[in-house]
This record gives C-alpha cells, structure tokens and sequence, in this order.
C-alpha cells in the first residue's frame, strides 16, 4: 500500500465557544440641585456629580487542539504524527473615577471625567510535536519539538476625557467627545519561551524581565474623538448617529503598531408606552492593528447590531409632598456580532532549515451576548 502525503496536508484549525459573564459599568449619579415632588429640577444651571466604575474590556481565551494520525508509507516506514498546541489569552482593564457636568437651561452642557485605568494581560502557549517520518532515502527519522512561551503585563495611568452637548433646536442635540491620550505611570511586563528539537539536538531558553523600574511614564491609549447628532420626541422615539476616530498608537516596547481607525453608530429608541421602552442599534468595530506576525497575534473587524428592552417603574410615597419619586429601570437585551480578519497561525516542516514558519490566517468569529442593566432615577 502506498500513501501519499503531499505538503500541507496536516492542519488543524481554532474553533472556540465561550460563556462569559461581564459587568460593563457601575455609575452613580447625584444632582447638586434639589429636586421639586415630582423628581424635576427646576434650576436653569444644574450641576451634576458622578462616580463610575467601567470595565471596557474583558476578554478570555482559552483553546487546545491535538492532531493524531498514522500510517505506512511505500518504503515500508510507518508514519505517526501527534502534536498538541494551545493558547491561553486574558486582557481586562477598568477604569474608576468621578465625573462632573453641569447644564445651562437644557441648551448646553459641558462635562469632564478623570479615571485612574487599571489593566491586565497575559498570554501562555505552547506547541509539542512526535513524529515519525521517511528521510530521502526511506529511512525512519524520529522528530520531537517543544515550543512553550508566556507574557503577562499590569500597568496603571489615568485618562482624561471631556464632553459638550448643544442644543440648537428643541428636538436636535448635537454632541463631541474628546479623549487626550491616555499615559501610564507603572508597567511590569514578565515572560519567558523555550524551544526545543530532538533532531536537531538544539535548546534555547530566554527570561524577560522588566529592565529597571516598572514606574515611568508613557502613552497608554492614543487622542480620540466621538462627534454624535440625535433626534428625539419626548415620549415618542429618539434616533442617534455618532462616529469616532482614533490616532495613530505606536509603542515598540509593548508592541503596539496601530494606524488611524474610523467607526460608527446608529440607534432607536420607541416608547411603547410610559413604562415601555424598544431599542435597536448598530455598530462597527474596525481595528487598526497591522497584520499579525506572530501566534496568536489577531487583526480582527467586527459588525455588529443589538435589541433591547426597557421597563421603567416609578415609586412614591403617598400623600407625602416631600418625598421624592424614585424610578427602577431595567434593560434586558441581546447583541450579535459578525467579524472577519486574520490571527496569527504557523507551518511546521520537520525536514526545512526552519521548521517552524509564523504566518497569518484568515479568521471569522461570531458573539453572541446578553444585555442586562439596571439604573435607579431619584
């Protein structure tokens, strides 16, 4: 029996599915004006305090694939292959701070928030192969390689971001959002990798460790903007458009390489009635991170649309004209998102002067998410 196994005839893909529960924001809001017995402020500049607790990413990874096969080849050889690779991907990062804003008789407003930014990440993978495998002249070679490596980072810094919102008519509103970039006061990055072959009787072996103190200072997040216009009638429906762009982001020393980006948002809101609230939006999320060139490395855009529902419940005491009204409102929603690119992959070739080939690979990913919020108005 003969069996022909002609190059790349191997492979094996990433295919994940995951459930993950993720809190996206906890904010507290309080008016500097009082208010009259039905919730109202009657105060032509009010001003407004906040405290928030935001969680824009949290992200988890973590996959393994084997690949097993045998066989005989024509000169009589076996032929038995057996690796295993797996990835391991963590990145979270909040940000904690207060707000402050204050508004001019429901014309125009201006507000400012000040987060100290808290981030994680780290990364494990490894690839392990044994196999046995006819030389030119049909002798068995036995081969084995072992590739393991791990990084972690944690930084701190503060981000800065400021608002105005115009109304020039009664139904329009007109808003910009600027963030100057971000910076980092303290980064400890950590890591290591080993490499190790069989035939070629070769080990390697590195440690990274931060080079002298992990305190400093530099650009966390790059100068952003967000520019919206929405058109709402009291009671009835509001529809809201918004873009925003980012600057370039360059940092060798944490490997960033991105470019400009440009994304967009559309979204409805009708009122069923005074209680009940239908939403639907739409999104982008485009990235500008350059090709990946190494494992795990991801390049990714996304397209994505949402539908929710809300339920406000207005509470108050009665006969009481001192006690403020107090409204529940909970949302309840789902969101799906389509997105197509690259991630880093590699080849591995037993017999090539460089066995183990880094290259991109067309990938797709499709989430699915659950919405819940809850706010209480008083």
């Amino acid at each position: 029996m003969t069996t022909h196994l002609p190059s790349g005839d191997l492979g094996a893909d990433f295919d994940t599915a995951s459930f993950q529960v993720v809190p996206t924001s906890l904010t507290y809001v309080y008016s500097l004006q009082g208010r009259d017995a039905g919730g109202e402020s009657n105060h032509p500049v009010r001003q407004s305090m906040a405290l928030s607790v935001i969680v824009p990413q949290a992200q988890k990874f973590d996959k393994s694939v084997s690949t097993n096969t045998s066989d005989v080849t024509g000169q009589g050889v076996a032929f038995d292959y057996h690796s295993r690779i797996s990835l391991e991907m963590v990145r979270t990062r909040y940000f904690i701070g207060p707000s402050w804003g204050i508004a001019f008789a429901d014309r125009f407003a201006v507000g400012a928030s000040l987060f100290l930014v808290y981030g994680q990440s780290a990364a494990r993978g490894g690839f392990n192969v044994d196999a046995v495998y006819p030389d030119a002249a049909g002798n068995a070679v036995h081969d084995f390689a072992l590739v393991e490596s791990r990084a972690a980072m944690t930084d701190l810094g503060a981000a800065l971001v400021a608002g105005v919102q115009w109304r020039p008519v009664h139904r329009l509103r007109l808003g910009l959002t600027v963030r100057p970039p971000g910076v980092w006061f303290y980064r400890a990055v950590t890591g290591n990798s080993m490499e190790a072959s069989a035939v070629g009787q070769e080990r390697a072996f590195s440690d990274t460790e931060p080079a002298g103190s992990p305190w400093g200072l530099g650009m966390a997040t790059p100068f952003s903007l967000t520019l919206g216009i929405a058109f709402a009638e009291p009671g009835r429906f509001a529809v809201a458009v918004d873009g925003d762009w980012a600057a370039p982001h360059k940092d060798s020393k944490a490997g960033i390489r991105r470019g400009h980006c440009f994304n967009g948002r559309v979204g409805t809101e009708i009122y069923l009635s005074e209680r009940w609230l239908l939403s639907f939006g739409a999104y982008t999320d485009l990235s500008a991170d350059p090709t990946p060139e190494d494992l795990a490395e991801t390049r990714m855009h996304f397209f994505g649309a949402t539908a929710a529902v809300t339920v406000m419940t207005p509470y108050a005491v009665t006969g009481s004209e001192k006690t403020d009204r107090i409204t529940f409102s909970n949302t309840f929603g789902l969101k799906y998102a389509y997105g197509y690119g690259e991630v880093g992959g590699f080849e591995y070739t037993p017999l090539a002067d460089e066995p183990l080939k880094f290259h991109s690979k067309a990938a797709s990913s499709h989430e699915i998410s659950a919405i819940v919020g809850a706010s209480v108005l008083f």
